[in-house]
C-alpha cells in the first residue's frame, strides 16, 4: 500500500506540476496469457500477466518530463493467489535539450536526463523465432542519475551515465554507447557498461540492416568476468506479399557454440488485417532437441487475441492491447 501512495504522489506531481503548459499523453500496455500444461496431473492451467504505462508530457519547447511504472515482478508476471498488485517506478525523468534551450545552432548538441533511471544500450539485433533467448546490451541497475547525450552530426550519438550517489562505494557504475546513424537503412552501436551492483561487465555491439525486402541484424556481447561471449544473427524477408521468413543462428556463448547454440525458423503469413498465423522450430545444439509453436494472432478492435500450442505441450492463449 505504501508503494502504491508513493506512486500516487509521484503521478499527481507529474500531472499537476511538470506538464502545466500541456496535457500528459499517457501510453502503456498489458497482457494477460494463460497456459495449460498436458505434461502435468490433470492439465494443470497457470496464468502471466504483465502491465507496463508511461505518462510523458511538454514542459517547454526544450523539456519533457516521463514516468514509468512495470508490475514488480516484470516478463515474470504479477503476483497470484489473491494478494494485491505490487507497481514499480521504473524511471522517473526529465530531458532538457540543453542547446536548443540556449538558442544555439551547431553540429553538436547536448541534452540531459535527470532522475530515477537505468543505463541500457539500444538492442538493434532482433530474434524473431525464439523472441531474444539470447540476452544482449544487459544495462546498469536504476539510480538517481545524470545521462548525458552528445550529438555530433545527426550522424553518431554519444550516451553516458553519471551517478553521484554511487561515489566513494568502490563500485561506480560507468556506461558509455555510441549509437551510429550514418548510412541509410542501417542502425549500428557499440557500448560498454560496468556496473558491478548489476553484475555486469561487458563490452558489445548491434546491428540491424535494411536492405529491400530483406532485413539483415547481428549482435555479439563480451562479458570481461566471465569470458563468454553472448551472439545473435538474424535474417527476415517478405518472400511474396503477406508471407514473411525469419531465421536465427545465436549462442549465449559463441566459444562454447556446441552447448549453448541453437538456430531455428519462423513462418508468418497475414491472412487479413485482422488474421495472422505462423508457425516456428528452434533446435537447441546442447539439448539435441527440436522445439516448435504455432499459433494464430486475431485482433478484436484494439485487443490481440493469440492461441498457440508448443512442443511442451502446452496450450497457451495470450491477450494483449497496447495504448
Amino acid at each position: 500500500m505504501k508503494k502504491i501512495i508513493v506512486l500516487a504522489i509521484a503521478m499527481a506531481i507529474v500531472a499537476g506540476a511538470a506538464f502545466a503548459s500541456t496535457d500528459p499523453a499517457i501510453s502503456g500496455s498489458f497482457q494477460y496469457k494463460l497456459t495449460f500444461d498436458f505434461n502435468s496431473d490433470g492439465a494443470a492451467a497457470s496464468t502471466d500477466d504483465e502491465v507496463k504505462f508511461a505518462i510523458n508530457g511538454v514542459v517547454d519547447d526544450f523539456t519533457t518530463v516521463s514516468v514509468k511504472i512495470n508490475d514488480m515482478n516484470g516478463d515474470d508476471g504479477l503476483d497470484s493467489g489473491g494478494t494485491a498488485i505490487p507497481l514499480d517506478l521504473d524511471d522517473f525523468t526529465m530531458t532538457q535539450d540543453i542547446t536548443g534551450a540556449l538558442g544555439l545552432e551547431a553540429p553538436v548538441t547536448l541534452s540531459a536526463t535527470y532522475g530515477w533511471q537505468d543505463m541500457s544500450p539500444a538492442e538493434y539485433s532482433d530474434d524473431a523465432v525464439s523472441d531474444d533467448k539470447v540476452e544482449l546490451g544487459s544495462g546498469t541497475n536504476t539510480y538517481g542519475a545524470i545521462k548525458l547525450s552528445i550529438g555530433i552530426m545527426d550522424m553518431v550519438t554519444l550516451n553516458t551515465i553519471i551517478t553521484p550517489t554511487e561515489y566513494g562505494t568502490g563500485v561506480t557504475p560507468f556506461a558509455i554507447e555510441a549509437d551510429i546513424t550514418a548510412v541509410d537503412g542501417l542502425k549500428f552501436n557499440v557500448y560498454f557498461t560496468k556496473d558491478d551492483n548489476a553484475g555486469v561487465n561487458q563490452i558489445g555491439f548491434t546491428a540491424d540492416y535494411t536492405i529491400s525486402i530483406v532485413e539483415l541484424c547481428l549482435g555479439m556481447d563480451y562479458n570481461l568476468d566471465a569470458e563468454t561471449a553472448p551472439f545473435q544473427f538474424g535474417a527476415k524477408a517478405t518472400v511474396i506479399e503477406g508471407l514473411t521468413v525469419s531465421a536465427v543462428f545465436a549462442a549465449d556463448d559463441l566459444m562454447d557454440l556446441a552447448n549453448t547454440g541453437y538456430a531455428g525458423a519462423k513462418l508468418a503469413y497475414v491472412i487479413t488485417d485482422n488474421l495472422d498465423v505462423y508457425a516456428k522450430g528452434l533446435y537447441d545444439f546442447g539439448a539435441s532437441a527440436f522445439g516448435y509453436d504455432f499459433g494464430l494472432n486475431a485482433k478484436l478492435g484494439a485487443v490481440t487475441y493469440n492461441v498457440g500450442y508448443s512442443d511442451s505441450d502446452m496450450l497457451y492463449m495470450l491477450v494483449k492491447a497496447s495504448f
